[in-house]
Parts: structure tokens; C-alpha cells; sequence
């Protein structure tokens, strides 16, 4: 079997760090083994003639003890790396590196399942939804339809163009209600979102502002619900295919950017992760 040292050299080239705690290695071992060297001649072990020959014999056996004790230590950590690096295609120089990687083995999600979970979604009218998609972009009624297709529980929400039938909807809902424009794309950038609105003053006052922003074709009315906010979307990649993006929702996009991703169909457990 090779030495450790022999199967770092065999296996790639050393980093500058790695040859350098190989030489401190190097010198730690023989150093070692010198100390238990000496003790062992400068203070051999006496035969017990008397209780003060018998007390130095004690203290010097404690002595040796202690040492073949951190010799044991150290020579076991280097029979377990050698072992771990004889299992052949890895190479970590020491515990902390071995241990770091064998974590990330650890927490890396299993494969995907082959069967995909597709129960109360209508795929065939998800297709369709998207295929009639004019460059991209859904209205709010196709976006209700696509969810519902989806079978992903909506919030109550409905488009008003004029006074009279927001509020009517509003009536209808029940305050607290959020109000957003319909149009832009970046409703927050252009101030089309406006929480918690409890009173029909406030309702006026806010249509009638959001009425004169550019591109605004409506105002959508919803329901006012509270909770974590997620930012979930797709992405489609030419090499990997779709991927989802998940994160907090809101401002937090991108003022925080905590987002995952994930190659679709992804599983619940990478759901969950």
C-alpha cells in the first residue's frame, strides 16, 4: 500500500499550501517520534526497589503514556485520510477539507423521480393558454386561468376600468383591498401597487391616481392577505432546459436577491430544500 505522501505526489500536482502542510506534516511525524526517542532513554522504566523508586516509575510511565497516546492520535488520523484517499479519484489533504465536502455530499438532493406529479393539473390547457400568449406577456384573466389550470389557489381579484365598478368590487370583497395597474410590467417601479386600503376615500384617491400613470389600461382590485411573500417563475435555458426560480416576493427580488433555482420537474423534497 502507498504511503500518504507517495498518493498525493500520484494523484496531482500539490498547490503551494498543500506542500507546505505536507513538510509541516513531515517534520511533525519525525519530531514525534524523536521525543518518544528520548524519553524513553533518558528516563527508562525502573524496577520498583523502594516507594521512591517506585513513585519516579509511575510519573515516568504517565510521561511515555501521554506521548505513544498523541503518537496514536496522529497516526490514526493519517491511516484514516490514507484509507479515504485509497478509495481512489479524491484527493484532501486534511480532515477539515474531507469533512467540508462530504457536507455538500450529504445535503445534495437525491435524483429526480422519472414519473412527474401532474394530479388535478390540465396540462393540455396550460399548453393552450401559453401557445395564445401574445410575445410573452398574460393578462390578468389568462393568468387566472392558467393558475386555475394549475390547480394553485388564488386570491380574489377582479380588473375595474371605471369609479363605479372598483368600488362595486370593492364592496363585494370586503375591506382591507390592494389595488394594482393593470398595464405595466414593473408595477412597483412606475408606484402601480398600493396595500391595505380600508376605506372607500382612500380607494377613490388611489384609482384616480393610478388612472393617469403611462400604459395603465385598468386597475386590478384583490383581496387583502397577509403572509410570506414568493417569487416564483421559469426560466428556459438552451443547455439545461427550464429552470425554476423560487425566492422571496416583493421588494425583496431585488433588493436581497434570495433566490434558488432548480431543473424542472423538480421534486417535492427539492420543493421543500
Amino acid at each position: 500500500m502507498l504511503s500518504l505522501s507517495q498518493r498525493l505526489s500520484q494523484q496531482q500536482k500539490l498547490s503551494p499550501q498543500q506542500i507546505q502542510y505536507q513538510k509541516l506534516l513531515q517534520l511533525n511525524t519525525l519530531a514525534l517520534e524523536q521525543r518518544i526517542k528520548t524519553e524513553l532513554e533518558i528516563n527508562p522504566i525502573l524496577e520498583e526497589n523502594d516507594d521512591g523508586d517506585s513513585e519516579v516509575q509511575e510519573q515516568e510511565k504517565d510521561s511515555s503514556d501521554e506521548v505513544a497516546d498523541e503518537y496514536s492520535d496522529h497516526d490514526k488520523e493519517e491511516f484514516e485520510l490514507e484509507d479515504f484517499m485509497n478509495k481512489g479519484h479524491v484527493n484532501f489533504p486534511d480532515e477539515v477539507v474531507r469533512g467540508r465536502a462530504l457536507t455538500k455530499i450529504f445535503n445534495t438532493p437525491y435524483p429526480a423521480e422519472e414519473k412527474i406529479f401532474l394530479e388535478k393539473i390540465d396540462v393540455p390547457k396550460i399548453r393552450k393558454i401559453i401557445d395564445n400568449s401574445e410575445n410573452g406577456y398574460l393578462e390578468p384573466s389568462a393568468i387566472q386561468h392558467l393558475l386555475s389550470a394549475a390547480h394553485i389557489p388564488l386570491v380574489k381579484e377582479a380588473v375595474a376600468i371605471t369609479m363605479r365598478e372598483i368600488i362595486s368590487l370593492a364592496d363585494k370583497m370586503g375591506y382591507p383591498i390592494a389595488l394594482k395597474v393593470v398595464g405595466p410590467v414593473h408595477k412597483s417601479d412606475v408606484g402601480g401597487v398600493t396595500l391595505n386600503i380600508k376605506s372607500q376615500k382612500h380607494l377613490e384617491a388611489e384609482f384616480t391616481r393610478m388612472k393617469k400613470i403611462k400604459g395603465v389600461t385598468g386597475v386590478m382590485v384583490q383581496e387583502m392577505l397577509s403572509g410570506t411573500e414568493l417569487f416564483i417563475g421559469a426560466k428556459y435555458e438552451p443547455r439545461f432546459g427550464h429552470i425554476i426560480l423560487c425566492g422571496l416576493g416583493g421588494i425583496f427580488v431585488e433588493v436581497l436577491g434570495d433566490v434558488s433555482s432548480g431543473l424542472a420537474p423538480l421534486t417535492f423534497n427539492e420543493a421543500d430544500s
